[in-house]
């Protein structure tokens, strides 16, 4: 209980804390911009020195119209700057961000004829103008751009001889990218000028197109996973993927380009994809693990983060298309951020304590992605960057962003891996026990089979002894009273009365014996074989010897196995009794892999010339074995001799 309040006491402070950074009492909204002390000592730029393109920091004063009620006729009457470019080349502050901004820079030409340049601001500006100062008249310059269209560039025309004061209007857009580092550049040199800028960004955007390859193959991965399994929790980390796709290519594609869907992806889209990819990620890890059933309370944790991100996406969408100011933006997108950072801390603690091999591999996932987003959070707080044009990939905030979903994404296919082996074994278990089970009701049935046959035996067995037995019994012994009366009469219809009365009585007991299952043993088979056969030759002038092994296992042969056999050693016996003209007859019994048995009489053996009349005896008793499964043979060595085997089973 103690354990479950410290959960939800933690739920709770985070959920609160989420709110707080959302609402942005735990970032500032706005700070005042503190500007240095005001002075207009723009130099002049001399024209003729300017080849190719030149950097004007030091020759530009700015003003920014914190108030927005600057217009241009109050251009020249306007207290610029000149310090504050350097600030703004290094970071600009969030209180700073979209407001209008004001440059001023005076061109001298020696010419005797025009010359045209491309002003360039920095990135990213929006809503630009350019003046200039005709007479004491601030004049509005037709909007000129570059011959590849890009909206940040204004081209202006630098009359003859003389000094010309030219103004700039612009704002930046909503975002934390933003720089500002004035050019003016020649219109022969525009082109080359934004291709080598771009080129800068080669190195980034390769390594980003390759992140963005690896992360489409994982989506079609997922979707393939879904519409095999149809389980939902790889149709969410698809949506995933293709949210962290979508993010690294369109910022690969267009970096560094002045577009209007650019510009609309930079202060808005790009931060509601992060959110929307998380939010996914979010219900993917509670179907993956199942937290409703093994997690109520991470379970608990994640509904209520997917529910305030739902919510942070809703504001903020409000603020940004009501027209809000970039510090609420901004205090809402890093809030967001800081609140994913506590969820994710949040989710490696309780995880880790939770002891689970598959938690385990999504929480080093998630503990790289940490790692390397907060990494990437703080070169974008500290601006690490800079403005620097040939730093590489290893300044760039991105490249870390990028790197940690990458590792995640290597440990959510160890984690998938490991489910997959899982639910592989789980799935062999459930299989193996439904054959058990299965098999387990097949020898039930057949049990009960078996027992419903033994049990019908045994009542016909019964049945026969006490009904069929005494029947047989009274009519043998009526026909030998009737004899002893008739002493002085021979009737012989009554000798054989009495004889197929006994050889009728002796048929029925072996029936009997037979269908009684509780002489389904082979050391019940073999001691009433020995019974029989000593019997049989008791009264004649043979001798008969029963070979049996000293010791005889425990085995069951069905009913029909004994009967088979006895009968085939019974007729083996009387036909040595009757045609061998033996005094002497052998019965070796030998168990091994099966039964063997085999009656020798030491007499004349069969003549080829006679084997006819004992053909039918001959093909009954090979008749009886094939039905059970054995063989016989016969062959004359020193008499006859009467093989046959048969297995157990």
């Amino acid at each position: 209980m103690y354990r479950r309040k410290i959960k939800t006491g933690l739920i709770r402070w985070i959920a609160i804390t989420g709110l707080l950074l959302q609402a942005g009492l735990l970032h500032p909204l706005s700070t005042s911009a503190q500007l240095p002390k005001t002075s207009d000592t723009a130099l002049s730029i001399n024209a003729c020195t300017i080849h190719d393109a030149i950097h004007i920091n030091d020759q530009i004063s700015i003003y920014i119209d914190t108030n927005r009620k600057v217009n241009e006729s109050m251009l020249n009457g306007l207290a610029f700057d000149t310090n504050l470019i350097r600030r703004l080349s290094r970071r600009i502050p969030t209180p700073l961000v979209g407001l209008p901004y004001y440059c001023k820079f005076t061109l001298t030409s020696t010419l005797d004829t025009p010359k045209a340049f491309y002003f360039f601001p920095g990135y990213y500006f929006q809503d630009i103008a350019l003046f200039k100062d005709s007479a004491g008249m601030v004049v509005k310059l037709p909007e000129k751009l570059p011959p590849h269209g890009e909206i940040g560039c204004r081209l202006f025309v630098l009359p003859p001889h003389g000094s010309t004061t030219f103004y700039f209007r612009g704002s930046l857009i909503k975002s934390n990218t933003n720089w500002m580092d004035p050019i003016l550049i020649e219109p022969q040199f525009i082109s080359s000028y934004f291709e080598i800028l771009r080129f800068n960004t080669v190195q980034l955007n390769v390594v980003t197109f390759v992140f963005c390859g690896i992360l489409l193959m994982m989506i079609i991965y997922s979707l393939t996973n879904y519409f095999q399994s149809l389980k939902v929790e790889y149709l969410y980390y698809a949506f995933y993927g293709l949210c962290m796709t979508s993010l690294f290519y369109i910022k690969a594609l267009f970096y560094r380009e002045d577009h209007v869907f650019y510009f609309f992806f930079e202060e808005y889209f790009d931060y509601i994809i992060q959110v929307s990819g998380y939010i996914f990620y979010i219900v993917f890890t509670r179907h993956l693990i199942n937290t409703k059933k093994f997690y109520p309370a991470l379970d608990k944790a994640f509904r209520t983060a997917a529910g305030l991100l739902v919510l942070l996406l809703v504001v903020y969408s409000l603020v940004y298309f009501m027209g809000g100011s970039y510090p609420i933006l901004s205090a809402l997108e890093n809030g967001g951020k800081y609140f994913l950072l506590g969820l994710g801390l949040f989710y490696i603690i309780v995880g880790f304590a939770q002891r689970n091999k598959l938690m385990n591999y999504l929480l080093a996932g998630n503990v790289a992605l940490l790692a390397l987003a907060t990494s990437s959070q703080v070169i974008i707080i500290t601006k690490i960057h800079n403005n620097s044009y040939t730093s590489g990939f290893f300044n760039q905030a991105l490249f870390y962003y990028e790197l940690g979903v990458v590792l995640e994404l290597i440990f959510f296919l160890a984690a998938l891996a490991y489910k997959n082996k899982e639910e592989l074994i789980e799935k062999v278990k459930i299989e193996q026990t439904m054959k058990l089970e299965h098999e387990k009701k097949e020898f039930e049935t057949k049990l009960a089979i078996i027992q419903a046959q033994q049990d019908e035996r045994s009542r016909i067995s019964a049945d026969m002894h006490d009904e069929l037995g005494s029947g047989v019994t009274a009519i043998r012994l009526m026909s030998e009273l009737a004899k002893r009366r008739l002493t002085d009469q021979s009737v012989p219809e009554i000798e054989k009365i009495s004889t197929s009365a006994g050889e009728l009585m002796d048929k029925m007991n072996t029936i009997i014996w037979s269908m009684n299952a509780t002489n389904d043993s082979l050391a019940n088979l073999i001691a009433y074989m020995r019974a029989y056969a000593i019997e049989h030759f008791e009264n004649s002038s043979i001798v008969c010897t029963v070979d049996v092994p000293p010791s005889i296992p425990d085995i069951e042969i069905s009913g029909e196995k004994r009967r088979n056999i006895f009968l085939v050693v019974k007729e083996a016996l009387n036909n040595a009794m009757k045609h061998s003209r033996s005094t002497r007859i052998d019965i070796r019994i030998r168990v091994q892999d099966e039964l063997y048995i085999e009656v020798h009489d030491f007499g004349q053996g069969i003549q080829t010339d006679k084997m006819r009349q004992f053909s039918n005896g001959l093909t009954n008793m090979q008749r009886r074995m094939e039905s059970i499964g054995g063989n016989i043979w016969i062959k004359n060595e020193h008499g006859t001799t009467v093989g046959l085997s048969c297995p157990f089973n």
